[in-house]
């Protein structure tokens, strides 16, 4: 049996630098939107409003953003591709209808007020806002197909045109929004809605064919089993990352000053994910290209480098006081009460997206393994680090500043996660067995 061929950093960039700009792209939607609202007659109450609502739904809608991992990894064919597509459009319209009942039904208080300890009129306009995101859990489980199947076959330029379709839609339906007067929460969040509509159609159109290639190479058959025992640890890992959002809020909502915090949280979450956007691509790339014990070890080289350049690039900017400035009073023009909250958080930032490479890298070589149960326990620990930490925290002091305990929470949890992952990964570079990558040849 030939040796497969080592991995160089060509072979690493020319898979992972579209996805570089796709995740730039995808994140950049929010900070679009929080500008936008920016500049409504209450920002304060607006951007916490779609702050609260969209940490609440993109919780609910975590199982559904696992889809591309889930596509690429055990999508070998038609069969199994249909076998896919058909549960993820099910919980599509199963989440499609929690977003719903958010909206129109007292749920929807219990959980923004009762539960996330929002204000009456933040609590109301988060659920109207609710409303506006209902169409895209069943986007996100044809657009995962898509993606997936992208990721799969290495075409990972479909996803950066897709992205690129997606964020000039959002720019569009914003600027007619601007012109009309709109720039309520629940105004905006449609011009997300229609960005993923969009997208989601450019990359189904894109990889069309692609099925019909798989099928001509032929598929084993995808047992329920299988299909559980791969996704069931990604779908909690991705409701405790997910979940950390509405957690967060939910601490702040027990600040002193709850607007206030939770209103920084939303401009500075958005901001800390588009630090960390050039990131979440080494998952991806870990999983597809991390095939063997040297290729992955070329692969982890290469994914800590990255994250230090960037991590570095992060942490400069949010020191220079003239940029920070800049940013926070003419790009996202907070009055003096946000300011006040937003401004000593940003000189944290750069660690997140450090810990957060870090966590990418080594869940991606994990995921190349097959073997994905150390996840479920990692999840865990996740959520659970952060409400002890926060809880005691906003206890201790609750004048604390709540977008500096904010950013220092996403960065410990991220902190965490990574070192039980890198631990996990380490050693089954070093382990022969199962579920250890293989040497070469």
């Amino acid at each position: 049996m030939p040796a497969p061929q080592q991995l160089r950093v060509r072979d690493i960039w020319s898979f992972y630098g579209p996805l570089v700009l796709t995740s730039q792209m995808m994140t950049l939607s929010n900070p679009l939107i929080n500008l936008h609202l920016s500049r409504g007659q209450d920002p304060t109450v607006e951007l916490a409003a779609y702050s609260v609502c969209f940490g609440a739904t993109v919780f609910l809608h975590a199982p559904l953003l696992i889809t591309p991992n889930v596509s690429a990894g055990i999508v070998k064919g038609p069969a199994s591709y249909r076998q896919v597509l058909r549960t993820a459009l099910a919980l599509g319209l199963l989440l499609a209808l929690a977003d719903l009942a958010l909206a129109f039904t007292p749920l929807g208080r219990l959980l923004f007020e009762g539960l996330l300890d929002c204000t009456p009129r933040v609590a109301a306009q988060a659920q109207r806002t609710a409303a506006s995101f209902a169409p895209i859990p069943i986007l996100l489980g044809l657009r995962g197909m898509g993606m997936g199947l992208a990721m799969s076959t290495k075409r990972t330029g479909h996803l950066t045109r897709s992205t690129f379709s997606r964020l000039s839609a959002i720019v569009l339906f914003l600027v007619l929004a601007y012109a009309m007067g709109w720039r309520s929460a629940p105004q905006a969040a449609w011009a997300l809605t229609m960005g993923i509509a969009t997208e989601t159609a450019w990359i189904t159109w894109r990889t069309r064919h692609v099925l019909g290639e798989m099928a001509a190479a032929g598929e084993t058959a995808l047992s329920p089993r299988r299909m559980f025992d791969f996704a069931f640890p990604l779908a909690l890992s991705g409701y405790a990352w997910t979940g950390l959002r509405p957690l967060v809020n939910g601490i702040l909502g027990r600040c002193a000053d709850s607007e206030a915090a939770q209103a920084s949280f939303g401009v500075l979450h958005p901001l800390i994910l588009l630090a960390a956007s050039a990131l979440w691509g080494l998952q991806a790339t870990g999983q597809v290209l991390a095939t063997d014990r040297s290729r992955a070890r070329s692969f982890l080289a290469f994914a800590f480098v990255t994250t230090l350049v960037l991590a570095t690039v992060t942490g400069i900017l949010g020191w220079i006081e003239p940029v920070r400035i800049w940013l926070l009073t003419q790009a996202f023009t907070l009055p003096p009460r946000l300011l006040h909250y937003v401004d000593p958080a940003m000189t944290f930032l750069f660690l997140a997206p450090f810990f957060l490479g870090l966590r990418a890298a080594t869940k991606g070589v994990i995921l190349a393994t097959g073997d994905t149960k150390i996840i479920t326990w990692s999840s865990a620990t996740y959520l659970g680090t952060a409400v002890v930490v926060g809880m005691s925290a906003v206890k201790i002091a609750p004048e604390v500043n709540g977008a500096v305990l904010g950013v220092l929470l996403i960065s410990l949890v991220e902190m965490v996660e990574a070192v039980i992952l890198g631990i996990t990964a380490s050693r089954r570079l070093q382990l022969v067995g199962t579920h250890a990558i293989p040497e070469t040849g």
